[in-house]
Order: structure tokens, then C-alpha cells, then sequence
């Protein structure tokens, strides 16, 4: 036993030095895209993030941002993650080894065990989901922990009950304390109570028979224990302010803590354990609850961010029911599908992420896939749950309900429509955390099947055997995910963030669409204190009451008419009744004449606007949303908030300040200004008329002479670059190339080729790819018009490299640019002739013919028509192509035998009549020439 422990807490040592290893080799440099760059801001400054918040997140995130040296606030922030993380895997191996000690005793235990709950926890560090979470500032990596430390404290009181130890209702408390304070950081942790009442009812019910009536009503029972927290504790608790009001509220919430605490005394005193024990949980939950009194606090103080500015108990339940997102029924909820459950939100949005972290995964294509872990951590779960259950199936379905609660149920629950803006696998983490507890106890099971095989020779072949896991398992899995994870090297959002700053005019207001354009401008600007002077107006926010307040009052303040006051807001914007209505309704009835009459419907939706010289011209600004009103209409006939709200800050401001929109907001958010929009870089400046506004060289060069100095790593091979990081890279080209464009207009070709080479130096499309190839061919064909064929050649090369594969069209593309203009006949019917082979009706062949024409290739061309003909003598585009080759070459003699063959089929046709009364005439002409 003594030999166990000793290498017991070795392992669990060894364990967590290598997962922490991992993830800080691996973690974040500083900030990342999505939450990150607001997580850190609010930490930072403990400010106010995106409901329902984290405040004990940012609590804990403030402490680490005071760290003395760590890289920069956002290294110090990410650094949460890895050691959460960390401390995770070993709470997965230490879970595996007291759940094989319920079959096992203890004397019993060897090194098969230990050997196999560490392939397993080594097995989840690695996993995909999982180790994306594990290294930057997001709340996922933490709430995996608090979600870990309850599934083990489950099982540790169980053992201190069996044993009559005193401390199991400690333990019982510790749990719920836990899951009071992971409130303060994610919800997902309430998920876990099930498993804690089930392990209770077994431990109850163990040595009795199994009534299964008793049994389905107590599982029921445990899944329903959640609502007492949330939403019980988590919205319902706030509410007791409304009911008592001001000087009510905080009495009943007194009254309510006193009289849990006198149940808990009167519970311990009169030996009733249930009412003690049950009623200093829920004590303790909401003492843990109590961290959103930070929420509460800050908003009042209006700090940086100030999400919701839920300052108020009124606007603290607004914000922790997330209202902001809009709300519908649990029973709407659960019954009213956005997406096929199935085929959608069960294959794609679930299994397909599970397959990535134990099938393996192309990031290529985004699939599952067994070329990556063949499949191997999956069998290995299997034949861990099938001898779980075996072994001891209480605890197996006490793991099964955590699975199947924190996976499936999640999927069902959270009922996401299709598209989403971004992969949603961190929410299931859970879920795969509970299979790879299988992964460890099949494991430990292998080995000690390997154990009872080998006989005398166990211990070496244990070791043999735990050996080959390693390499199976944590190994296999660490070095497939290990380029997609590592972000050691990524400075992308930092830079990005920069330069989208950088390249704008004192004082500006930019508009930006979504959270990848937002949340690392303001961590620049509120940790970085960066063009403070900048003022970043999110246009999904901007259709909401709070934000339009802070945008009117808060420095860097935005020109908002002086009829937004409060009120007005208030009815207009947050309101639902006649104000709200006919503020926002841009339906058709209002568009009418003097008289009365309706416009004519190319004279609606016309809005004026005065230049800077005061001339008034107007523009077409059309509705952008559908509401019913039982008029039998499906057109769109209201106005979002955030489109009226960019004509009122334009209109106000006069023309004063310099106004942006973000190259990454879409044509249908410019509130009809797109026609008076000029490219400045990374965003488009809003021209004080409509017009077609050229580049303007001086302004678009010194911000790409400025990009240059933060473009890190974007040059050097060996970086993993997600597709929205590659997507956002694609700005920076798209300055390069315009301003190459606007040079080539101007008769400036050899600058324009200076621009594009300069582009590829900094950023090499071997590194980060054009995101489509066919972007990638026409820059190539720009090259190619400048005077390099080389860029184009480089281009065509890379495209046949591409891990994903090439389309049909793309390929034809790439063989075709060898021929016309690169003129290499080699090259490119390598790449076409293959197309050819499942060519049934001849198109193929006839373009891949036309190719060969266009490259200048008229033989080989003339030859493949012919063929063609042969086989599909009426295809009238291949006759008319070969008549136009010997007419080229003067074949009239041919072209007279061809056309004279087409009419034999096709007596009716008059152009082929033509043709041939022109060919006799040309024969005759000729044949007396030569007499």
C-alpha cells in the first residue's frame, strides 16, 4: 500500500507538471480573438463584460493582471487558463483512481491503475477542445476546473462516508460552495449536481435491493435539482429586490439567509442532517452567488465597459436572464426547433466536435477523421465505460448522466439555429471530460488484462504495455493537435487591433460589426491605452438603450441629437408601445406625397443629408427588417435600431469628425451610405457625398508603411492560422492590392509591382493563404499583367499544395492559367487531361480544347476537336471552334468539308449555309489566283 501512495502522488505530480508544461509552451502570447480581448479589459479594469458576466472570473483575472512579470496584462490574464487547466487533468486522473477503488481494494491497487488513469487524463490535455480552452482568457478552462473539483469531491465524500469519517459533510458543503462560486463564471457547472445527488442515493441505498420505480423518480429528482439553482438562486434570488423594493429587498434577503442559517442550527441540533446539510448548501450556493454584488458595484462606478449597465437590481436580472440576446419560453425552447435536431444540431454541432477530440481531426476540412488518431481514444472510451459497467455500475451511470447532461441535453437546450458565427464546441467540454474518465478506466483495464496474461512477467509487461498507450493515446493525440494549438507565436488580434486603430484620423468614430472587430480594439484602447481618442461604436449594441446613453454621455462621447434624452430613449428605443412603433416603422405607408398619395416605389426610402457645404442631396436607405402586421406583406418594412442610429450620429455631427466603418461590416449595415464610402485600409471613410471615391494613394500607403511594423509572424512558416484569423488577413492584402490597382490606373505599373512584391514579403501566401483560390489565381494573373509571371507561377504551384483539395472549376482554373498566359503546354494538360477521363457528354474536353486554343496552341486544339467531333459529331460549339481554327489558318478547303458534313445533318441551319456559299466563293477565288 505504502508503494501505491508513493507512486500514486508521483504520478499525479507528474501529471500535472506535464499538462502545465504543455499549455504554457503552447498558451497565448497576449490577447486572442472572440471574448478574450474584452475578458482581459474587464479583468484589467474590473469592468462590466457581455451578460450573464463573470465576476468571479474577473476577480481572479484582476489578481494575475498584477503579476509583476509575465509578458504583457494579456499574457498574465491567459496564464488562468493553463494552470486551471492543469490542475484539471489532475483532478481527471485523481477521479479515475478513486472510481476503480470502488471495485478494487486498496491493497489491491498497482501500477495497471495508476498507469492507466494517467493515459487518461494525459489523453484529455491533449484533446482539442479542451486544449484551445486551455490557453487563453476565457472562462471555459476555469469552469472545466470547478466542474472537475465537484465530480471529485462527489466520490472523495463517498469515501469518507464509507469509512464514518466526520468530514464528509464538510466535503458535502465544499461542493456547494464551489458551485455557488463557478456562478460567477459560467453556468455550466450547475450541470454537475445530478452526479453529486446520485452518488448520494447510492451510497444510501447500497446493500438494499433496487426498486426501479424509486430509483427513475430519485434520477428525475436529481436532474431537477438544478432549478433551485438556476434558475432558482441565479435570476430568482434578484427578484426578491422587486418584490420588496428598495428598503424590502435587502430585509427579505436577510430574512432568507437568516433563516437558512436557523435551519441549518436547528437541523444539527435535532439531529435532522438532511435539513441541516441541505439548507448550509444552499446557504453556501448563495454566499458563492455573491460575487455578482462586483457586477452591481462596478456598473454604479460606470467603469470602461459597462455592458447592460446593470447598476440597478432591475438591470442586474435584465442582465442575468441575458435579455440583451432576446428571451422565449423553456417549453418554445425545447419544442420549436431552429435547426434540424438531428441532422444539424445533434451530428454537426456535437458529434462532429466529439469525433475531433477522439477520432481525430482534418483542420483542413473541418471532419472527423481516423487518418488522425485512427480512431483509437474512442475505442478505448468504449471498452472503458463497457467495463465500467461490468465492474460497477453505479458509479458508470453516475458518469453516464454527467456525459450525457453536459453533451446531448446541452445540444437540446441551448436549440442553436444554422449558421453559427463560430465553432461551439468549448460548450460541450464537459461532456468529453466525462468519456475520457472512460478513456483512463479503459486503460487501467487493458493493462491489467496485460498484467493477468503475462503472469510473472506482469510488471514488465505493464510497463511495455503503458508504454505503447502513451504512444497510442496522450502521445498521439498531443503531436496531431499540437501545430493547430500552439499559439505561442500568435500575435495576430494585438496587431490587428493596432493597425485598425492606427490607420484612423484624430478623434474618429469607427463602426464595427461583431466581436472580432470590437473586443481587441477596446482591449487596446482600456489596457493598452491606445487612441483613447478613438471612439469604437458596435453596431450590434448600438441597438440597445444602455449603449446609446454611454455613447451620448461617456468620453469619447458620439454627436447624438439632443431629443435622445432618457425618456426618449426609453420610449423609442427600449419600448414596445406607439413611440417605439413609429420611430422605427420605414414601411411604405409613410413614404407619401403632400396630398397624401403614395411614392412611386423608385422615389421611397429617400433620405436627405446635407454635405459640408450645406447642399442637401439624399439617400436610399431601405428597410432592413420584417415585422408581421396582418397585412398579408412578407416585405421588409422596419428599421433596426443601430441603421437609424447611424444616420442620426452622421447627420449630427456635421461632417466634424472623421466617421469609419470597418472593412469587416457588411454592405447591408451601411444604412445606404455605401455609395459615399472611400477604402482607407482597414476601414472605409464616409465621404460627405455620394460619388465614386478613388484611393487615396498618400492615405492608403502611409497606413500599409505603418501595417508593416505589426504584421508578426504573418511571414513565418510553421504558425497555425485558423480561418477567421486567415479571413481577417485577407484586409491587409486587399489594401496592397487596391493600392496596386489604383497605380496600374495611373500608368504607374512598375510601383504597383513594387507594392504586390512588397505584400508577398510580408505576407507570403505559403504562410497565410488567399482564402479562396480563385482570389489567389486573379492575384496571380495581376502579377502576370505587371510583369511577373513568377507570381503567377508561385500561385498555381501553392494551389495544387492545398491540403484541402481543389475543386473541379479550380483545377481547370490552375491547368488552364499554365496554358494562357504562361504558355507551358506541359504543365497544364498534366493538370487538365485528367479532368477529361469521366467526361461522358465531351464538355470537358471541349474546354480543355478551348484552353489550348486560347494559349496560342492551335495544333494540339485543332487535333482535340477533331477527336471530339468523332465522337459527338453534333456538337455545334466544337464545329464552330475548329471552323474558327482553319479559318486562322486559312484551311478553307477543311473548313468547306466540315461545314458541307454539318448540313448533311443539319439541312435547316442558314449560318452554316452562309458559311459555306462564303467558303465556295473563297475556293473559287483562290483556284483561279492560281491559274
Amino acid at each position: 500500500m505504502q508503494n501505491f501512495l508513493r507512486w500514486h502522488r508521483i504520478t499525479a505530480a507528474a501529471v500535472f507538471l506535464i499538462a502545465m508544461v504543455l499549455y504554457l509552451l503552447t498558451m497565448a502570447p497576449t490577447t486572442s480573438f472572440w471574448d478574450c480581448g474584452e475578458f482581459i479589459a474587464c479583468s484589467r479594469t474590473l469592468s462590466v463584460p457581455h451578460p450573464p458576466g463573470a465576476p468571479f472570473y474577473l476577480l481572479l483575472g484582476r489578481l494575475f493582471s498584477l503579476l509583476p512579470s509575465f509578458g504583457d496584462v494579456g499574457a498574465r490574464i491567459n496564464l488562468i487558463s493553463p494552470l486551471t487547466s492543469a490542475l484539471t487533468v489532475l483532478l481527471l486522473y485523481l477521479t479515475v483512481i478513486h472510481l476503480i477503488r470502488y471495485w478494487k481494494k486498496r491493497q489491491n491497487l498497482g501500477l495497471p491503475e495508476i498507469l492507466g488513469a494517467a493515459v487518461g487524463a494525459l489523453a484529455f490535455m491533449g484533446t482539442d477542445t479542451f486544449w484551445f480552452n486551455a490557453v487563453e482568457a476565457e472562462v471555459y478552462a476555469i469552469s472545466m476546473l470547478f466542474t472537475a473539483l465537484v465530480v471529485w469531491l462527489a466520490f472523495v465524500w463517498h469515501d469518507l462516508e464509507l469509512r464514518g469519517h466526520h468530514g464528509g459533510d464538510r466535503i458535502f458543503l465544499l461542493i456547494f460552495y464551489i458551485i455557488g462560486l463557478a456562478i460567477g463564471v459560467h453556468l455550466l457547472n450547475v450541470l454537475a449536481l445530478p452526479l453529486v445527488f446520485l452518488v448520494i442515493y447510492f451510497h444510501w441505498s447500497d446493500g438494499q435491493p433496487l426498486k426501479t420505480e424509486r430509483f427513475l423518480l430519485f434520477w428525475a429528482l436529481s436532474i431537477l435539482a438544478i432549478l433551485p439553482v438556476f434558475p432558482g438562486v441565479v435570476l430568482w434570488l434578484p427578484k426578491l429586490f422587486e418584490v420588496g423594493g428598495a428598503a424590502g429587498g435587502p430585509l427579505l434577503l436577510a430574512l432568507l439567509l437568516v433563516g437558512l442559517g436557523w435551519l441549518h442550527w436547528w437541523g444539527k441540533r435535532n439531529n435532522h442532517r438532511l435539513v441541516g446539510l441541505g439548507s448550509a448548501a444552499l446557504l453556501l450556493v448563495i454566499i458563492g452567488y455573491f460575487s455578482y454584488v462586483i457586477i452591481l458595484l462596478r456598473s454604479g462606478l460606470n467603469p470602461p465597459l459597462d455592458e447592460n449597465d446593470p447598476e440597478t437590481i432591475a438591470g442586474l436580472i435584465r442582465y442575468l436572464g441575458r435579455e440583451q440576446y432576446g428571451s422565449e419560453s423553456i417549453v418554445s425552447q425545447l419544442l420549436d426547433r431552429k435547426a434540424p435536431l438531428w441532422d444539424y444540431q445533434i451530428r454537426k454541432m456535437y458529434l462532429r466536435y466529439f469525433g475531433w477530440n477522439f477520432i481525430g481531426r482534418d483542420i483542413a476540412t473541418g471532419v472527423a477523421t481516423f487518418a488522425q488518431l485512427w480512431g483509437l481514444p474512442l475505442l478505448t472510451g468504449l471498452w472503458g465505460l463497457v467495463h465500467h459497467f461490468s465492474r460497477d455500475w453505479k458509479r458508470a451511470f453516475s458518469i453516464t448522466n454527467l456525459f450525457l447532461l453536459t453533451g446531448l441535453a446541452i445540444v437540446i437546450y441551448l436549440n442553436q439555429d444554422d449558421p453559427q458565427p463560430r465553432e461551439r464546441d468549448y460548450a460541450y467540454v464537459c461532456s468529453f471530460y466525462a468519456f475520457a474518465i472512460w478513456i483512463g478506466v479503459g486503460a487501467a483495464a487493458l493493462l491489467e488484462d496485460l498484467a493477468r496474461l503475462a503472469r510473472k512477467a506482469a510488471r514488465p509487461a505493464v510497463w511495455a504495455g503503458a508504454g505503447l498507450l502513451v504512444l497510442l493515446l496522450p502521445l498521439r493525440i498531443v503531436s496531431s493537435n499540437y501545430y493547430s494549438h500552439d499559439r505561442s507565436e500568435n500575435f495576430v488580434a494585438w496587431d490587428y487591433a493596432r493597425n485598425s486603430l492606427a490607420m484612423l484620423e484624430q478623434d474618429a468614430i469607427i463602426f464595427t460589426n461583431g466581436d472580432n472587430d470590437t473586443f481587441p480594439l477596446w482591449y487596446q484602447q482600456i489596457v493598452e491605452k491606445y487612441r483613447e481618442d478613438v471612439r469604437v461604436v458596435n453596431l450590434s449594441l448600438l441597438n440597445t438603450g444602455w449603449y446609446i446613453r454611454q455613447l451620448r454621455d461617456e468620453p469619447p462621447t458620439v454627436p447624438i441629437p439632443k431629443r435622445f434624452t432618457d425618456s426618449f430613449i426609453a420610449g423609442a428605443i427600449d419600448g414596445h408601445g406607439q413611440e417605439a412603433f413609429e420611430w422605427r416603422y420605414w414601411g411604405p405607408e409613410i413614404w407619401q406625397d403632400r396630398s397624401g398619395v403614395p411614392l412611386p416605389k423608385d422615389r421611397r426610402y429617400k433620405v436627405p443629408f446635407r454635405n459640408s457645404e450645406g447642399e442637401i442631396y439624399r439617400i436610399e436607405v431601405r428597410p432592413t427588417m420584417h415585422v408581421p402586421l396582418g397585412d398579408g406583406s412578407t416585405e421588409d418594412n422596419f428599421l433596426r435600431v443601430q441603421d437609424r442610429m447611424i444616420l442620426e450620429i452622421i447627420r449630427e455631427n456635421r461632417w466634424k469628425r472623421p466617421i469609419y466603418f470597418a472593412v469587416t461590416v457588411a454592405t447591408q449595415n451601411f444604412a445606404g451610405l455605401d455609395g459615399q464610402l472611400r477604402m482607407d485600409g482597414l476601414a472605409y471613410r464616409v465621404m460627405d457625398r455620394p460619388a465614386d471615391y478613388p484611393l487615396e494613394p498618400e492615405v492608403i500607403g502611409a497606413a500599409i508603411e505603418d501595417f508593416e511594423e505589426y504584421f508578426r509572424g504573418l511571414d513565418t512558416e510553421g504558425i497555425f492560422f485558423d480561418d477567421n484569423i486567415q479571413k481577417l488577413v485577407q484586409n491587409y492584402r486587399s489594401a496592397y492590392i487596391q493600392l496596386a490597382l489604383e497605380e496600374e490606373a495611373r500608368g504607374n505599373g512598375g510601383e504597383a509591382l513594387r507594392l504586390l512584391r512588397r505584400m508577398d514579403r510580408f505576407l507570403p501566401e505559403r504562410v497565410v493563404p488567399s482564402y479562396a483560390t480563385q482570389l489567389s489565381l486573379q492575384l496571380g494573373l495581376l502579377f502576370e499583367r505587371l510583369g511577373d509571371p513568377e507570381g503567377l507561377e508561385q500561385r498555381l504551384r501553392l494551389a495544387m499544395e492545398r491540403p484541402e483539395g481543389l475543386s473541379f472549376e479550380d483545377r481547370f482554373s490552375v491547368g488552364a492559367y499554365w496554358l494562357d498566359p504562361l504558355k507551358n503546354l506541359e504543365q497544364g494538360l498534366s493538370i487538365l487531361e485528367p479532368l477529361t477521363r469521366a467526361d461522358q457528354k465531351g464538355e470537358v474536353a471541349f474546354e480543355v480544347a478551348l484552353a489550348l486554343e486560347q494559349g496560342g496552341f492551335y495544333e494540339q486544339a485543332r487535333l482535340r476537336y477533331q477527336l471530339l467531333l468523332e465522337e459527338h459529331p453534333d456538337k455545334a460549339d466544337a464545329v464552330a471552334a475548329l471552323i474558327r481554327i482553319y479559318e486562322r489558318e486559312k484551311q478553307y478547303e477543311e473548313a468547306r468539308d466540315l461545314v458541307i458534313g454539318w448540313l448533311e445533318q443539319h439541312p435547316q441551319d442558314p449560318t452554316a449555309r452562309r458559311r459555306l456559299d462564303r467558303y465556295e466563293k473563297l475556293l473559287k477565288e483562290a483556284g483561279e489566283g492560281e491559274r
